[in-house]
């Protein structure tokens, strides 16, 4: 799958009117965001998901507002930057975060969460485990697998494969604390 690219992220307002990602009223004026996948490993091209404004802690229009609006801060960006892309403070230049980064950061995140309490083995996070977790999660909350492949752009039901293995090595108690509606995700 090619990287997203600030182009690939649109805004549009309560009417359908594109609201630009430089817009001062942007975080307040968004209702959806339209993300396209230019291409990715299944063969799919230039597929568009919505994504619309909700009340929740981590609502998917104001997390990808905040994102385009922290890149376009940054000196030289186009609508070409990629949205890995991230300043480093210490000397002031931009860089892309690569999969080896993030695969540290989620493997770091599972053993500060105690891997016996997750029921995962450290080695076996990945960035997949994004997409698998966010499967998973659904799943506990009793979502219909229709509704978990549209979401999770799944083509077929191979998901069920990542999912039930984990929802049936889980305790109750912990698979109640993942599908609660009022529970408190850490962002890492």
């Amino acid at each position: 799958t090619a990287i997203l690219e600030l182009r690939d992220i649109t805004f549009r307002d309560k009417h359908g009117n594109v609201i630009s990602q430089t817009s001062p009223t942007l975080l307040n004026d968004a209702r959806k965001v339209i993300i396209r996948f230019r291409t990715q490993k299944n063969g799919e091209q230039m597929e568009k998901i919505v994504l619309w404004r909700s009340n929740k802690k981590l609502c998917p229009v104001i997390i990808w507002a905040r994102i385009c609006q922290r890149i376009r801060s940054y000196q030289g960006t186009t609508h070409r930057t990629t949205v890995n892309t991230v300043l480093l403070e210490s000397c002031g230049k931009t860089v892309k975060l690569k999969s080896k980064y993030v695969i540290t950061k989620l493997r770091h995140a599972v053993r500060f969460a105690g891997p016996r309490n997750l029921g995962i083995h450290v080695e076996s996070v990945g960035t997949h485990s994004i997409r698998t977790s966010f499967a998973m999660m659904l799943a506990l909350r009793k979502v219909e697998d229709s509704k978990i492949m549209k979401k999770g752009r799944w083509k077929s039901d191979a998901f069920l494969r990542y999912i039930r293995n984990y929802v049936d090595q889980f305790g109750a108690e912990c698979s109640a604390d993942i599908a609660h509606e009022g529970n408190n995700f850490n962002i890492i």
